[in-house]
């Protein structure tokens, strides 16, 4: 081996090393998820219907089928709890198609939001008046697009609502409508959650997702919940979850009963608009978060190039390079499977796999529109 090494270039040999270092890196990296996605801890339960709760959704800027996705949370199988619906027309009629629900359901609220102010997040305001509209005990923040798996949803979640803890992150399950764009969104969206949620089930960092999201209203408001973030067009799970952490303990809960389900639509302009809001939202987390969060793309990144760079010098070595972003490739295919069966997902290894290939070029893309987002001036974003 030595004497092997003997004859190799010095360049080649720093490379080399480089490649030790960043397999290695892999290999830790894929384990801690795969432990970390796999991991149950026995909580105490908290009994049902122990607390009231509050459902919010906003009722966006199109009415058509909101009385039926509204009508699927109003079915849960719980005791005490609402659904709060913030209208966000704007119009004087306001949400009339809602009428009849609210004389069949006694539990359905209406309100609406405020003229908003230059530069406020539609989003942020509505949940935040929502909020303050309801004096639950638990807030569950939700998205009408989003519906319920079960109608057990509320119960599976309640479960976790016992002394000393902040907040519950759920877990939306998202299918793909047609075309690329809605494939891949699904996928990439899969995969980050699965991220995400080891580290939620590990130390931190908690981000939760805004569709499926339960936290306490007491501590929201103690936290002045998005005050200060109002200019974000994005991070409403992300921000809450992380902000109310460092108040009180968080609970991950993903059995089947507790998902919501939803689907992805859109073109690659609604796409990047939703990465640009995305990325903006995560500029404002601490930078350990954010460099956590992005260690994947990074492992991704030093992969390709390290590989790359052993190419030129062929033989062996290329074939090195090959092995590493090989190895790179397998353990993501089986961190994809890990996570596939412990969320109950869709066995769609296909796109995940795609995705993979993909991500750096779309990543480039959406730096660029970024970038461009930041120089604009606010009024225009």
């Amino acid at each position: 081996m030595f004497e092997i090494m003997e004859t190799v270039p010095l360049l080649a040999r720093v490379v080399i090393v480089l490649a030790c270092v960043v397999g290695l890196l892999n290999v830790l990296f894929y384990l801690f998820l795969v432990i970390a996605s796999g991991r149950s801890k026995k909580h105490e339960k908290q009994p049902l219907g122990g607390d009231s709760i509050a459902v919010i959704l906003r009722s966006g800027s199109c009415r058509e089928g909101l009385e039926e996705d509204v009508a699927r949370f109003l079915t849960q199988d719980y005791g005490s709890y609402s659904v709060v619906v913030v209208d966000e027309s704007g119009e004087a009629d306001g949400t009339p198609m809602l009428d009849a629900l609210r004389r069949r359901y006694g539990n359905l609220h209406v309100t609406s939001t405020p003229s908003a102010a230059k530069f406020t997040s539609v989003e942020k305001l509505s949940l935040t008046v929502g909020i303050k509209s309801t004096e639950a005990t638990w807030i569950v923040q939700a998205d009408r697009h989003c519906p319920p798996r079960s109608s057990r949803w509320l119960s599976e979640l309640s479960k976790n609502f016992c002394d000393g803890v902040s907040v519950v992150i759920g877990y939306t399950r998202v299918e793909s409508g047609q075309g690329l764009v809605s494939h891949y969104a699904v996928a990439r969206y899969r995969w980050h959650s699965f991220i995400r949620l080891a580290y939620a089930r590990s130390f931190g960092p908690y981000l939760g997702d805004g569709r499926n999201l339960a936290y306490r209203r007491e501590l929201f408001l103690d936290v002045r919940g998005f005050a200060g973030y109002g200019y974000l067009q994005g991070g409403e799970g992300e921000l809450i979850a992380q902000r109310l952490s460092e108040v009180g303990k968080v609970r991950v809960e993903v059995s089947g009963d507790s998902q919501t389900v939803g689907v992805v639509k859109g073109i690659w302009r609604d796409y990047f608009r939703r990465s640009t809001s995305e990325k903006q939202a995560m500029s404002v987390l601490p930078r350990s978060v954010r460099v956590r969060v992005g260690r994947n793309a990074g492992l991704r990144v030093a992969t390709w190039v390290v590989g790359g760079a052993l190419l030129p010098f062929g033989g062996w070595l290329a074939w090195s390079g090959v092995g590493l972003v090989g190895l790179r490739r397998l353990l993501f295919i089986l961190c994809v499977i890990c996570g596939i069966v412990r969320y109950k997902e869709n066995w769609n290894v296909f796109w995940m796999w795609f995705y993979d290939l993909l991500a750096p070029f779309v990543w480039m893309a959406e730096n660029r529109r970024y970038n461009s987002f930041k120089r604009q001036p606010q009024w225009r974003r």
